[in-house]
């Protein structure tokens, strides 16, 4: 299993540990609005014990091969996260998240990370299918996906209730291990 993987000069993914809890608060305290534009959890995560109790079931999941939860540090200062949701290794499966602080947004930062964390999940975790859900006013997340080749699947209507009686579809966007590895090799 990942403990820390360096993407690039300075960009780092890293396994959360309970000693990252404060940071990891102050992170989302400080990107609050920005956050929980998408993240629902982020509008009521309110502290450092709460983040701490997400963490150990982070590292149980990993720990039952269902995936992983990394920190994306930019040179040095812990900037977001990059994981899994619902990983199923029964049929090798597995949803993909992320969020990023305000100030690592708008640099290539999440296309770099998201396609790190596709690698790590193929080539070193073994999934077959991995995927992403996404609002479709989160234009941002769409480009991205898009930008890694992932296929547009479909549309799940109304699949979360932003606030009372608002709900949002979530557009679905996937790829398998053979398709990202043959997708891999025609890019270089």
């Amino acid at each position: 299993m990942i403990d820390e993987q360096t993407i690039e000069d300075g960009l780092v993914l890293r396994q959360f540990t309970l000693d990252d809890a404060e940071a990891f608060y102050a992170v989302v305290d400080a990107n609050r609005d920005a956050i929980a534009s998408y993240m629902l959890w982020a509008r009521t995560l309110a502290s450092v014990d709460e983040v701490r109790e997400m963490i150990a079931g982070w590292l149980e999941a990993r720990d039952r091969s269902l995936g992983v939860t990394l920190g994306v540090y930019d040179a040095g200062r812990l900037v977001g996260s990059v994981y899994h949701v619902r990983g199923c290794r029964k049929h090798l499966n597995v949803e993909i998240g992320y969020w990023l602080a305000t100030e690592a947004r708008g640099r290539g930062v999440a296309t770099r990370v998201v396609r790190a964390m596709f690698d790590l999940t193929f080539d070193e975790l073994g999934f077959h299918r991995a995927y992403l859900r996404i609002a479709p006013q989160n234009e941002a997340s769409m480009a991205i996906a898009e930008r890694l080749g992932l296929e547009k699947e479909g549309v799940l209507r109304d699949l979360w209730q932003m606030a009372p009686g608002e709900f949002w579809d979530g557009v679905i966007y996937a790829t398998t291990a053979p398709r990202w590895a043959t997708q891999k090799a025609g890019a270089t």
